[in-house]
């Protein structure tokens, strides 16, 4: 449990979970599942106060997801990760409203030492929303160096 500081000076309990648990199959793989609830900050504005008086104060939140990483070869590793969220706007004219938002990705990853490795992947994203325009789906791709000290 967390407390935050709501709209007024006075203090609220609110819920903060964050629970993960890691299978090792093999040296060098693993699965990992988790579930994450937690309050917030948004980009959701909501610049005039709703019913109840107050701008968009935050976003509860609750993910869930589950990562794959397998090693390959050597040094080179593949991964699959899929994410759920679900967030609900507190305040403002959006009070109560939601959105959803999933991750799917893909990618491999080369160690050349410890401390420099090279990665590929790919990323599918789609946030469906109650307030409009804001619904999107996204396709990435990318390539990138990683250096470690």
């Amino acid at each position: 449990m967390a407390w935050c500081s709501g709209w007024s000076s006075t203090h609220a309990l609110s819920p903060y979970v964050d629970a993960s648990l890691t299978w090792t199959y093999m040296s060098g793989s693993y699965i990992q599942g988790g579930v994450k609830h937690e309050h917030s900050a948004t980009d959701v504005v909501g610049a005039l106060p709703g019913a109840n008086g107050r701008p968009v104060l935050d976003a509860e939140d609750t993910a869930a997801y589950v990562s794959v990483n397998q090693k390959v070869a050597g040094n080179l590793t593949a991964g699959v990760l899929g994410q759920f969220q679900h967030s609900a706007f507190n305040g403002g004219t959006v009070n109560g409203q939601s959105e959803d938002f999933f991750i799917l990705g893909v990618n491999m990853a080369y160690r050349f030492t410890q401390y420099f490795g090279a990665e590929v992947g790919y990323n599918w994203n789609k946030l469906v929303s109650d307030i409009s325009p804001r619904d999107y789906t996204r396709n990435m791709v990318y390539v990138g160096v990683r250096a470690t000290y």
